[in-house]
């Protein structure tokens, strides 16, 4: 696991640090050398790891890369989401710390806004708008640079709008606009298609919404919430109540703006077009919504206000070519209403890559809870999430088991990990594709897509190779990144290139170097990766909300889909909680096999590796016969042979420690007598609790002695079956007659 952590580290900082100083500028170039430097030092850790094996200074290099790679990559994307949270509930202190964090781990990677945005808010509620101005402008003065005046000259202006002071803002960005060809970006133009509304200036107003709407940048998926929201402005102060709603509605492409905005807008529309009831109630239900929100509540309530002043609710006549543009924009908005037969709402924001909210993932958050709490549980039962055993127990596909009919195995498998670090893995990995799918796909689908690629990859490891135990949600993690990589490579022409290409350059690097992965180490479970991976683009080319493919039967095919997958998890969650691994030896054929001199019937799992040695591959029991003379003692042959494994025995079979068990564990009945060894080893998938119980019995002149390695937690579970076995035991000599 620690190599692959290191390969991990390795993949991720030489794909980004060589990408940030390559494509950004002078400001994130201290970021890219230390990824780099993190780089060399996982490379020199991993490539001394390779050549010479653990040693104390290439686990304290590696462990320094792997701890690095965590705060530069994973940890500023956890922070940064959090902090984004943090804004939308308004703790504005709290999300300026993270955003300083953030800067500190990811220096020039955009943090320094998000504080300049949160110092401006801070101000800006504090009544100290102009302070800021005062600072950008004298800031202004001493920059050199065109492009550096003109970012803080829009900075100047997004900070009026956002102390809602329109003349002000209206004056400076007339004065910068006059100065430069380009209006001010995307953001600044819609935000002041606002101002001039607010100031009443609609012919103005009208202008910019022609300039949006005739530009290029109309046309990017990238911003098409950000022009609907220059509509939904202008249509609300034209009093277009019914294209105000449905670009806010649950199938608009502002459905995911805060319901209390929503009302709000709803409210400007409904005073504008003279329905003063139902602007009371929109506008009411706004301050309700906004109590927290000391701000957008009194916006809400001086509208309120409004209402009873004469004059002020409309609809107002205004110029002919603002109605124009009101009637063609009303127009527009019912087109994306109904565009595509209504089967899906159009307008689909495009998926964001991070700060997404849990409402528009909520399969990925239940199923990332799911694993988690899947490993609690196992921890809480068995005292161990990483021992064989205890994971056979609670459902592992030990694929001898699987294949005798316990299918269930495939699904609950897809919920536990051998360890906190495969745990940590899977479940980032989930975390990070799973809300990109869902926002691609929606729910229903994503629900389709992890089922059909966990399914998928667990039968390819069963049927075509790998260990023969399996844990793990890698396969339907990495059926994710295949529906990712299908839907970004099939139908492209769907999102914008400049958004599509590079994800899809990352996730295809991801692909390759998961496969890499698994060819390096055996313990990865390549099959099961490959499976999962080719059920995930399959079912996404499929079913993705932009195929032709079924017709009409794509979303009945989801939901079935869906449905049998939740069957399915009910069943094995019945399964696993109702039966045991008795009954799974139990399950197996039994065949009679002669070992040491000795016949005996074993399920078929045992199967004979040497003359006096049956092995188990997928639990890791080992049988071991013998037939002694009689004159040797039972005590003490069981006595010598304890010896013989507490002295080296154990360690030639893979183990790394063996001491005297504290009582007897195994009970076995007169005539027979044991003795036992608690046994261990620091495997690559972690400790592992086997015992040795070494056994015997005295039938006329021989001893029939037996060494009988298993998993700690199998104890009781296998003791009545090798009682069964010991019951059915004879020499060969009886045997042949």
């Amino acid at each position: 696991m620690f190599e692959l952590l290191l390969l991990s580290v390795v993949v991720s900082t030489g794909y980004l640090g060589p990408t940030i100083l390559r494509r950004f500028g002078p400001h994130q170039r201290v970021y890219g050398l230390m990824l780099l430097a993190d780089l060399v030092l996982a490379l020199v850790a991993f490539v001394d790891r390779a050549t010479n094996g653990p040693s104390s200074i290439s686990s304290t290099v590696g462990t320094v890369a792997i701890g690095a790679a965590f705060c530069l990559v994973m940890l500023p994307a956890m922070v940064r989401d959090l902090g984004r949270r943090f804004m939308a509930q308004d703790r504005l202190r709290i999300a300026k710390i993270l955003a300083e964090l953030r800067e500190l781990l990811q220096p020039g990677m955009g943090a320094t806004s998000e504080i300049e945005l949160i110092e401006t808010i801070l101000a800006v509620r504090e009544g100290r708008e102009q302070d800021i101005v005062d600072a950008l402008k004298a800031r202004k003065a001493e920059v050199d640079d065109a492009v550096g005046r003109r970012i803080l000259e829009e900075r100047v202006v997004m900070t009026y709008l956002y102390a809602q002071r329109w003349a002000a803002a209206i004056e400076d960005y007339e004065r910068m606009r006059g100065r430069h060809e380009r209006p001010g970006s995307p953001q600044l133009v819609v935000e002041m298609v606002r101002a001039y509304c607010e100031n009443g200036d609609l012919e103005e107003a009208a202008t910019l919404m022609t300039r949006i709407e005739e530009s290029p940048l109309a046309k990017e998926p990238i911003l098409a919430t950000l022009v609907a929201r220059a509509r939904m402005v202008f249509l609300a102060f034209l009093g277009r109540t019914g294209p105000v709603e449905a670009l806010v509605g649950p199938d608009g492409p502002l459905a995911k703006m805060p319901l209390a905005a929503r009302h709000y807008w709803s409210g400007i529309a409904r005073l504008n077009a003279g329905d003063s009831a139902g602007a009371r109630i929109s506008l009411s239900e706004a301050v309700r919504l906004t109590e927290d929100d000391e701000r957008a509540s009194d916006l809400a309530k001086a509208h309120l206000k409004r209402l009873d002043r004469p004059g002020e609710v409309g609809p107002h006549s205004v110029p002919l070519a603002v109605a124009e543009l009101a009637d063609r924009l009303t127009v527009s908005a019912s087109e994306a209403q109904h565009s595509q037969g209504g089967s899906e709402p159009a307008g689909r924001a495009l998926p964001r890559l991070s700060s997404v909210p849990l409402s528009v993932m909520p399969f990925t958050a239940v199923m990332a809870a799911a694993n988690i709490l899947a490993s609690v549980a196992v921890y809480l039962l068995f005292g161990s999430i990483t021992d064989l055993g205890s994971l056979i127990a609670a459902g592992a596909n030990l694929k001898s088991a699987s294949l005798a009919g316990e299918w269930w195995r495939l699904v609950t498998s897809m919920f536990l990990h051998v360890g906190v670090a495969h745990l940590v893995l899977n479940v980032y990995g989930l975390w990070v594709l799973g809300r990109l799918v869902e926002q691609m796909q929606g729910t229903l689908r994503t629900l389709a897509i992890y089922a059909v690629s966990g399914f998928a990859g667990a039968i390819a490891s069963t049927y075509l190779g790998g260990a023969a135990t399996a844990v793990g949600a890698s396969g339907a993690v990495v059926g994710l990144m295949g529906a990712a990589v299908a839907e970004l490579g099939v139908y492209r022409s769907h999102y914008p290139r400049a958004w599509a290409r590079p994800l899809f350059g990352v996730l295809l690097l991801l692909s390759a170097a998961q496969l890499a992965v698994g060819l390096f180490y055996p313990i990865v479970d390549q099959w099961g990766h490959v499976g999962g991976f080719v059920g995930g683009a399959l079912t996404t080319i499929l079913l993705s909300r932009n195929a032709t493919s079924l017709g009409k039967l794509r979303k009945y095919s989801a939901v079935l889909i869906a449905t049998g997958a939740l069957s399915a998890l009910g069943f094995a969650a019945f399964s696993v909680a109702t039966s045991d691994y008795t009954q799974t030896l139990r399950g197996y054929p039994q065949e009679r096999q002669s070992i040491g001199g000795l016949r005996i019937t074993v399920p078929n799992a045992w199967s004979k590796v040497s003359p006096r040695e049956l092995y188990d591959p997928g639990v890791g029991v080992q049988l071991d016969l013998r037939r002694l003379p009689a004159s040797e003692g039972l005590d003490a042959s069981i006595s010598k042979r304890l010896e013989e494994e507490y002295l080296g025995g154990a360690l030639r079979a893979g183990f790394d420690r063996a001491k005297p068990s504290a009582r007897s564990h195994l009970n076995l009945p007169e005539p027979w007598r044991s003795g036992e060894l608690d046994v261990s080893v620091d495997g690559a998938s972690g400790l592992q609790r086997f015992r040795l119980v070494v056994f015997g019995r005295v039938v006329e002149t021989e001893i029939w002695l037996g060494a009988f390695y298993h998993p700690a937690a199998l104890t009781k579970s296998i003791e009545p079956v090798l009682l069964e076995a010991l019951n059915s035991m004879s020499s060969d000599d009886v045997a042949a007659h």
